[in-house]
C-alpha cells in the first residue's frame, strides 16, 4: 500500500468516527428539537426589518436546517417538507415556492446532481485524488 492510499484510508477513518458520534441522538430528539427551535422562532415577534411571513420562513428553514444538519432525514425529504410548510402555512404563495421547477435550467441540475452522484459511486473522485497524491514529490523537510 502506497502513501495516497494510507492517507485516503486515514481521511475515510476520521469521517467515521464523526459520523459515529451522531446516532447516539435518536431520530424523535431530533424531530422534537427542531420542532421546538422552529416554533419559538415562529413564536417571536418579527423585528422591524422582517414582515410576519419572512419571520415564519426563518422559523421553518431553521427547523430545516437543524434536520440536515442532524441527518435526521434524507436532504430531499427535509427539502419537500421545507416546500411543503411554506405553501401550507400560507407564507409563500405555490406558484412563488415551486418557480424554479417551471424553468428548464432545473432539469440541468438535476442532470448535474445525476453526474455527481455517479462519479462519488463509482469512486472515480477518489481515484483521481490517489493519482494526484502519487505525482506529488513526497520530501521530508531538513533542519538547517
Amino acid at each position: 500500500m502506497w502513501i495516497g492510499e494510507q492517507s485516503m484510508e486515514a481521511f475515510g477513518a476520521i469521517r467515521g468516527s464523526a459520523s459515529r458520534t451522531l446516532p447516539s441522538l435518536k431520530t424523535p430528539f431530533r424531530v422534537l428539537l427542531a420542532c421546538a427551535v422552529g416554533w419559538i422562532i415562529w413564536n417571536l415577534p418579527p423585528t422591524a426589518s422582517l414582515s410576519t411571513d419572512a419571520s415564519h420562513f426563518l422559523a421553518t428553514l431553521t427547523a430545516g436546517v437543524i434536520l440536515w444538519v442532524s441527518n435526521t432525514f434524507d436532504e430531499y425529504i427535509v427539502a419537500l417538507m421545507l416546500l411543503a410548510s411554506w405553501v401550507l402555512l400560507n407564507i409563500v404563495p405555490a406558484n412563488v415556492a415551486l418557480d424554479g421547477f417551471s424553468h428548464q435550467s432545473w432539469f440541468f441540475v438535476v442532470a448535474a446532481l445525476g453526474m455527481g452522484a455517479a462519479v462519488a459511486q463509482l469512486g472515480l473522485l477518489r481515484r483521481l485524488a490517489t493519482q494526484i497524491w502519487a505525482r506529488i514529490p513526497h520530501h521530508r523537510l531538513q533542519n538547517s
